[in-house]
């Protein structure tokens, strides 16, 4: 009889991880690192939403990040204090399988920026890539639309939880990723990530319930 994975379980620190925490290590797994790139979306001031740059820092105190945006039409590069919540990161992402075949064989995708969903999934993704050329046609970037389990995210890509009950909102990094069985008939999925939240606290979440 098949057993369904719980949508979050906490799992024990590794012996490395404890070490670490006994010694009083200063690992932040709620932090996107410096130099990631990024798109601004869900921002108050709407006419910044679009704009990409990256980041520069984070300040814990007032839990903000300081981003380098892009160079805008007849302007230098702004820098902007704003909230983690406005951030997208423009990750690139490798397909699944049966996504990728039905791209045309196209494996590697950037994420562009994430949409509130009214599906079983709380998002779905823009992404772009590069159509390859063949023998009756030339290469071109396309978009598409993908849904969390069409993707996996690599590993250390801060991520935030959603759609739990418990550490629902947390910020944390992904460590690994773990395939499991696709029912023929559901399409329910039980592949999941393995998100280390500080050296502690390892949980396992269904692909549906990380967002960048």
């Amino acid at each position: 009889m098949k057993t369904t994975m719980p949508t979050a379980t906490a799992t024990a620190t590794s012996s490395s991880s404890a070490a670490a925490a006994a010694s009083g290590s200063n690992t932040f797994y709620d932090t996107i690192p410096a130099t990631t790139r990024i798109t601004i979306q869900n921002h108050d001031h709407g006419g910044l939403n679009g704009l990409q740059g990256c980041i520069l820092s984070y300040d814990r105190r007032t839990c903000l990040y300081t981003v380098m945006l892009d160079n805008t039409v007849g302007s230098d590069s702004t820098k902007l204090l704003t909230k983690p919540t406005t951030l997208f990161q423009n990750v690139i992402v490798c397909l699944r399988a049966y996504m990728a075949q039905e791209l045309g064989g196209v494996f590697i995708v950037t994420l562009l920026s994430s949409s509130l969903s009214s599906s079983s999934s709380p998002y779905y993704y823009q992404a772009r890539y590069n159509r390859p050329s063949t023998s009756t046609r030339a290469g071109k970037m396309m978009t598409t639309v993908l849904c969390p389990e069409h993707f996996i995210i690599p590993n250390g890509t801060v991520v935030r939880l959603v759609g739990l009950n418990n550490n629902n909102g947390t910020y944390g990094t992904i460590v690994d990723w773990k395939e499991g069985l696709i029912d023929r008939y559901t399409r329910g999925d039980e592949s999941y990530y393995e998100v280390r939240l500080s050296d502690g606290l390892l949980v396992r979440v269904k692909m549906e319930n990380v967002a960048l």
